[in-house]
């Protein structure tokens, strides 16, 4: 029979591990194209939210100087005030 030689014998190996990785390189570049598809085609809902602020600041006291948490006497003087308005 006829005798191949070693060079021929690699040949013939790096032509099946090359048809192989050409297999290989097809299916993920058929991989990476349908996700790039999906990621185009696909529609995405759009949510938007709102911030509603209330334009009362009845609820909040601005405190300019002072010591946060003790009354002064102007505050003293204004809660006895109306504590007398609200006595009969």
């Amino acid at each position: 029979m006829e005798q191949q030689g070693l060079a021929s014998e690699l040949l013939h190996e790096v032509k099946l591990s090359t048809r192989r990785w050409f297999f290989i390189a097809m299916a993920e570049l058929i991989v990476i194209a349908i996700l790039v598809s999906i990621i185009f085609l696909v529609p995405v809902e759009e949510t938007s939210t709102t911030i509603e602020q209330e334009a009362d600041n009845a609820g909040y006291n601005q405190v300019i100087g002072g010591d946060y948490g003790s009354e002064t006497e102007s505050d003293q003087n204004l809660q006895e005030t109306q504590r007398n308005e609200k006595a009969p």
